[in-house]
């Protein structure tokens, strides 16, 4: 029913009525109307097993906070960072591009590219130290 339904109604460039769809199918309107009503039933139907069920797709509230957090913190210590090494360490880090791919874009050896890359996370380590450190003299009080 739902494709003869559906294939009237491309037809027709309109929703077909009963009548209608009771010549196309060759069924009393009464037993089309019986088997729109079924179908009807069938999308109002909704099970409360589902409003049980976990959405695990979905990160949780708490989840989003400390992501979007975390983002922020990322954001303020590349902002801190040489533009190269900033470059690097997203690239590397955000992109999943490999260190040949960066010493291509950047005009400089594989080895190079490393050494930046490094240099930039020792920044960032001692940057989130004294972020950490900060933060725990401010919850002290």
């Amino acid at each position: 029913m739902v494709r003869a339904q559906a294939a009237l109604g491309a037809r027709l460039g309109r929703a077909p009525t009963r009548v209608e769809l009771a010549v196309a199918t060759g069924l009393s309107a009464n037993a089309v109307q019986q088997a729109l009503n079924l179908i009807a039933q069938e999308a109002d139907f909704v099970d409360p097993e589902l409003d049980r069920l976990a959405d695990t797709d979905t990160p949780s509230p708490a989840e989003s906070v400390e992501t979007e957090d975390l983002r922020l913190s990322l954001r303020e210590a590349l902002s801190r960072l040489s533009s190269v090494q900033a470059a690097v360490l997203y690239r590397y880090y955000f992109e999943d591009a490999t260190l040949e791919m960066i010493s291509a874009e950047i005009g400089v050896s594989k080895e190079r590219v490393r050494q930046i890359r490094e240099a930039g996370e020792k920044k960032l380590r001692a940057d989130f130290v004294v972020l950490a450190l900060w933060q725990s003299l401010i919850s002290s009080k």
